[in-house]
């Protein structure tokens, strides 16, 4: 077997010979020859048996009626405001699941600023949840990026027009490596839909739970107040946004929204192709004067 040098400081290198080299950048190989003396990048150690990457959660299933709380909570944004949300998932050992809602500003397609910090006495936090309204559940560039430097479970539910049907995307993250997290370790949820192939994409509502389990249950209104809702055109609190239903003005419907700014968008091309037509005729008199 070719020796092996840990590069750890203050240590001095084989003076001679071919080694394998684990230093700060990775495994390297520090290959001499009749005509070179190179430190290279190592893929692979071929020298030993392999070894497969992935992640087992330790912690028991989380918890049915946190989870379908939760689910509910997202519905509730979502017939609200037609955008996303999100919560932070926390577990003890002694007092089991639970979730808070932080304070946070959201859109229809994003949770655009929320924050993180807040813990729960005698919990550690182990993750987060968040919805993407309509849209089908996966996990986005923004959400990998936002979860690299959170170790946990990281949770996208999907599809809420469907409820108590919905999409899910589940995976654990732990320095920057993601590994699906299978849905056994969520208690009370039931697979709509079984890949037949490792590969095969999985319908959009893909997965469900029995909504009995929320009897008696209402979203509180402290949950809800901590939403607020932007707008990508204007910005509605949520009591501002309850204010205009009350009086009887709703929002105006996403289709209105595109009618409104295709007609402004036609309003300003006609603008343009008057004043076109005023200078064009402008150089035609100018023109005919210098004639």
């Amino acid at each position: 077997m070719m020796p092996v040098h840990v590069n750890y400081f203050g240590t001095e290198r084989p003076k001679e010979g071919t080694y394998y080299l684990v230093a700060q950048e990775g495994l390297l190989m520090h290959v001499r020859n009749n005509w070179l003396d190179a430190v290279i990048p190592v893929t692979k150690f071929q020298a030993l048996a392999p070894a497969i990457p992935g992640a087992k959660l330790k912690l028991p299933p989380i918890d049915a009626l946190v989870f379908a709380k939760t689910v509910a909570f997202f519905r509730k944004i979502y017939k609200l405001h037609q955008s996303e949300a999100a919560v932070l998932l926390h577990y003890s050992k002694t007092l089991g699941w639970e979730v808070t809602i932080p304070v946070q500003q959201v859109t229809e397609v994003t949770v655009h600023k929320y924050e993180m910090t807040e813990r729960l006495e005698g919990y550690d936090c182990v993750g987060t949840m968040h919805s993407h309204g309509y849209m089908s559940a996966y996990h986005s560039s923004v959400d990998v990026k936002d979860e690299a430097a959170f170790d946990g479970i990281h949770i996208t539910i999907g599809s809420l027009q469907h409820f108590p049907q919905f999409s899910m995307a589940a995976e654990v993250v732990f320095r920057g490596e993601r590994f699906p997290l299978d849905e056994t370790n969520i208690h009370g949820v039931q697979p709509l839909y079984k890949k037949r192939r490792e590969r095969e994409r999985p319908q959009e509502i893909n997965f469900s739970f029995d909504p009995s389990v929320l009897s008696g249950f209402e979203v509180p209104e402290a949950w809800v107040r901590k939403v607020t809702f932007f707008s990508n055109y204007t910005g509605h609190t949520y009591w501002e946004k309850r204010a205009q239903l009350v009086n009887g003005v709703s929002r105006p419907s996403r289709r209105r929204r595109h009618a409104q700014k295709s007609g402004m968008l036609n309003q300003i091309a006609e603008t343009g192709k008057g004043l076109q037509e005023f200078f064009l005729g402008e150089d035609k008199k100018e023109s005919k004067e210098q004639k």
